[in-house]
Parts: C-alpha cells; sequence; structure tokens
C-alpha cells in the first residue's frame, strides 16, 4: 500500500482486498470457538492481562518503528 499513490486505481483494489482480509481474520479470532474464545477458556485472567499489556507494547513499538 506504500508504494502506491491514493488516487491510483490500484489502490482502491488493494484496499478492498486489504478490508476483506481483516474482517475475516477478525471474525476468525472473535466468533465463538476462535482464538480468543479458546483463551478465554484456557487462561487465567492474571495470564489474559499479560497477554494484553504485551500485545499492547508490541503495538507501541511498531508505531514508533514506522513512523521513525
Amino acid at each position: 500500500m506504500l508504494d502506491i499513490e491514493v488516487d491510483d486505481e490500484e489502490f482502491d483494489t488493494r484496499m478492498t482486498t486489504l478490508v476483506e482480509k481483516v474482517q475475516g481474520h477478525v471474525q476468525e479470532e472473535e466468533s465463538p470457538g476462535g482464538l480468543l474464545d479458546i483463551a478465554r477458556q484456557n487462561l487465567s485472567e492474571a495470564e489474559l492481562d499479560d497477554m494484553g499489556r504485551r500485545i499492547e507494547q508490541l503495538k507501541k513499538d511498531s508505531e514508533e518503528e514506522l513512523a521513525a
């Protein structure tokens, strides 16, 4: 996406594909029997909290890296 201009037709095609893939990914993880459901069933509250903090830190680190 970063190598295409926003007004390029290819940008729209790629954006549509990206949106579809993200929606599928979210549905897969958040639906009953999905990854998050399995995690809630098998991990303690403390483990889930720790995992959430680690994910947030990774997200922050990634955003900082992209901004650099």
